[in-house]
Order: C-alpha cells, then structure tokens, then sequence
C-alpha cells in the first residue's frame, strides 16, 4: 500500500512539474514574440 502512496505522489509531482515547464515554455515563447515583433 506505501509503494502505491509512493507512485501516486511522484506521478502527482511529475504532473506538476510538467506543467510548470510548459507554463514557462509559453511566457518564454510570448515574451521573445513580442520582443522581436516589438524591436
């Protein structure tokens, strides 16, 4: 039963930190756009 607590809280973590990346990914992305477009 602890192995499948484990799994889920990593599993969890992973899925936050993916969608961490990919929030980053997207400021990063509008930002330069707008940068270029801007300059």
């Amino acid at each position: 039963m602890l192995e499948f607590f484990f799994l889920c809280m990593i599993g969890g973590l992973t899925l936050v930190v993916w969608g961490l990346l990919i929030y980053l990914w997207g400021l990063i992305l509008g930002w330069w756009s707008e940068y270029h477009e801007g300059g």
